[in-house]
């Protein structure tokens, strides 16, 4: 889990790159896309064995099955939702610290704010996890 936390505090960086792009910025544009690239494939590792981790051995392929079919539920609403949003702000811009951003730009700061809660996340399963370890090794 502290792997899973790490994976996505780094992979925030393409997200909070891709907010601060603008016409006179775009080389961050630039970064962002090579760090996305960079960072992409440790946090795909660690989301792909994530279901592997905890599950018992009694109907292991029914938990992988509902593990993917909410993933895959999750990345549908994550689209639509997103969309819609978009839709429905149009060309409005949003003034942040004084400076001007496109809804676009305000877009890239929802996935972040979510590997945030999941990075807090995974660090208090850990922590659960140690804890629960360390009283089985007492009793």
């Amino acid at each position: 889990m502290k792997t899973l936390s790490i994976a996505t505090v780094l992979y925030m960086t393409p997200y909070i790159l891709n907010f601060l792009t603008t016409a006179d910025t775009w080389i961050l544009f630039v970064i962002s896309t090579i760090t996305a690239y960079l960072f992409g494939p440790g946090i795909t590792l660690v989301f792909s064995n994530i279901p592997y981790m905890n599950i018992p051995a009694t109907n292991q392929t029914s938990y992988i099955s509902f593990y993917s079919t909410c993933s895959n539920l999750a990345a549908f609403l994550g689209r639509t939702v997103c969309r819609f949003f978009v839709e429905a702000m149009g060309t409005n811009t949003f003034r942040i610290l004084g400076s001007t951003f496109q809804v676009r730009q305000v877009i890239n700061l929802l996935p972040c704010f979510t590997l945030i809660l999941t990075a807090l996340t995974a660090l208090l399963v850990e922590r659960s996890n140690k804890k629960r370890e360390l009283l089985e090794a007492k009793g």
